[in-house]
């Protein structure tokens, strides 16, 4: 069967542009790699620089809460001794937060602000609590809400001791959204989140409102692998950091 000119030139055509499209798909293709691969690895970056920021301020409220636990210590703690060391503590913070002195019972003997001693709380049966009276010498207190605001908080709690004699334990928390001011990274809303030792949401980027019902990530998939590796004594606030980006792309 004869072609006529007319397809005879199409079939050169298309034969001289077969190569070419097919060199277009693979540079397609492999660009769209290329651009995945970079874009995991950025989501990556971000991620540690955030955990990093993260740890870091975890370890400076360590740093702080045993100090204080230390002059308690000192102050026999007494309760009205204890007080003032708490209101200096919240003068010299340089973030809103709560500071506490809890009693051997487990009761608030001094606080700032005064509201929480009126509350009423009791915290014998808290894991953090616990912990500190049976010998640790500081915990994270994962996130709860405030008794004050009903806002979502967490922080640290340190053991005062006088030698063997446990005289309670100073705990300092903070407001969930003032990752705001520590992690001030410009970056889209939702686009990562913290997440405590317990797989509760901390922090979701530049979103005020996240109902305390669904805060509970533990059942995902990425946040079960990542504290698995972690060992329960460990997990302080062990913040995973979690950028969405990185999270689809591994």
């Amino acid at each position: 069967m004869r072609l006529s000119i007319r397809a005879q030139v199409i079939l050169a055509c298309l034969a001289a542009m077969l190569p070419l499209v097919a060199g277009e798909i693979y540079y397609i293709l492999d660009h769209y790699r290329s651009a995945r691969v970079e874009a995991v690895a950025d989501a990556r970056e971000h991620a540690q620089a955030i955990a990093s920021a993260a740890a870091a301020f975890m370890l400076d409220l360590r740093d702080r809460a045993l100090i204080v636990a230390q002059e308690a210590a000192l102050a026999g703690g007494k309760p009205r001794r204890v007080q003032p060391l708490l209101e200096r503590l919240l003068r010299e913070s340089r973030t809103e937060a709560y500071f506490a002195f809890i009693l051997p019972e487990g009761e608030i003997g001094a606080a700032v602000p005064r509201q929480l001693v009126m509350s009423g709380l009791k915290f014998t049966d808290r894991p953090f609590f616990q912990a500190v009276r049976t010998g640790a010498e500081w915990r994270p207190i994962h996130l709860t809400q405030s008794p004050v605001r009903g806002i979502p908080v967490w922080g640290v709690a340190a053991a005062v001791r006088s030698g063997d004699r446990f005289l309670g334990a100073v705990t300092i928390t903070v407001p969930a959204m003032a990752f705001d001011q520590i992690i001030p990274v410009r970056m889209p809303p939702a686009s990562w989140s913290l997440v405590d030792g317990q797989g509760q949401l901390v922090y979701l980027n530049s979103t005020p409102e996240v109902p305390w019902e669904g805060r509970d990530r533990s059942h995902h998939d990425l946040i079960r692998r990542a504290l698995k590796h972690i060992p329960a004594e460990r997990r302080l606030s062990n913040h995973e950091v979690l950028q969405h980006g990185a999270a689809h792309g591994c």
